[in-house]
């Protein structure tokens, strides 16, 4: 993508090894330390993909992975949005769904209990407006 500074990444598609970085002071300013996090997919243990909500506060829209994740990334990509870091060690599917917030100062938003995401044995069900607002796009990114 471009921005004000420049190309923020080259248009080489990365492999398995490399990912090349743009002109853009965004992610690759001189001096600066830049972290990259780069995921893949792996059958049986990550998937990533997307999804488009319904709003439905009364049914599952379900997210088929073929796996129980344990730990979700979700972020709303159509609209400004945080990124909402998910885990079983914070109760995720238990009707405690705490999330980490990577946009506050504290490492768990504890000012909201989500209980919008279902995981079953083949993936993880949506629910309300959290995760799932009406024609919403969404990015994910599940582990087992």
């Amino acid at each position: 993508t471009a921005d004000s500074s420049g190309a923020r990444f080259n248009s080489t598609a990365p492999t398995t090894t490399t990912f090349s970085v743009g002109t853009s002071d965004v992610t690759n300013k001189s001096g600066d330390n830049i972290i990259a996090i780069l995921f893949g997919e792996q059958s049986s243990i990550s998937k990533m993909g997307e999804y488009t909500g319904t709003g439905s506060t009364t049914a599952d829209d379900y997210v088929s992975l073929g796996f129980t994740p344990r730990f979700l990334i979700i972020k709303r990509s159509d609209a400004a949005s945080d990124w909402w870091i998910l885990d079983s060690s914070r109760g995720m599917g238990a009707g405690i769904d705490k999330v980490l917030d990577p946009t506050l100062d504290a490492s768990q938003n504890t000012s909201v209990d989500f209980i919008s995401v279902n995981v079953s044995s083949g993936g993880f069900g949506l629910v309300g407006a959290y995760f799932n607002q009406s024609s919403g796009k969404y990015v994910y990114y599940a582990h087992a």
